[in-house]
C-alpha cells in the first residue's frame, strides 16, 4: 500500500512538473544595437554600411561590390558603433537590403559621406 501511494504521488508530481511552460525570448541584437523583434538588417548611416543580425555580418560596398564580413573593414576601425547612428530596416524580408541603398542613403545619410565620423588616415604609416 505504502508503495502504491509513492508511485502515485511520483505520477503526481510528474505531471506538474510536466505541464509547467517555458518561454525563451532570443533578442538576435548585438550590444550596440537596438531591439528588434523580427526585423533582419540594421543600416548604419555614417559608415553607409548594413548589419545583418541572422549572419552577424556587415555588409558593405568594396571595390564597387556589396561585401559580407565578420568585422568593419579597416578604413572604419576607429568608428564607434556604440555612438554611431543605427536605423532597424522595416519591411525588407530578402537577403540583398542594399538593393534600397540609393533611398537608404537619400533618407538617413546627413550631409556628406561621414558626416558624423571622420577615418583618420596615417601618413607615412604612422
Amino acid at each position: 500500500m505504502r508503495t502504491m501511494k509513492s508511485m502515485l504521488f511520483g505520477f503526481l508530481m510528474m505531471g506538474v512538473f510536466a505541464s509547467a511552460q517555458v518561454s525563451v525570448t532570443i533578442d538576435k541584437a548585438p550590444a550596440w544595437g537596438p531591439s528588434v523583434k523580427k526585423e533582419r538588417y540594421y543600416y548604419l548611416p555614417d559608415i553607409e554600411t548594413y548589419y545583418d543580425l541572422d549572419s552577424s555580418e556587415y555588409i558593405f560596398l568594396h571595390n564597387g561590390y556589396w561585401t559580407r564580413a565578420k568585422k568593419l573593414p579597416a578604413v572604419y576601425r576607429g568608428y564607434n558603433l556604440q555612438t554611431g547612428r543605427t536605423v532597424i530596416i522595416r519591411n525588407y524580408h530578402g537577403n540583398a537590403p542594399y538593393v534600397h541603398y540609393s533611398t537608404h542613403r537619400v533618407k538617413y545619410v546627413r550631409g556628406p559621406k561621414y558626416y558624423h565620423y571622420r577615418p583618420t588616415y596615417r601618413a607615412n604609416g604612422r
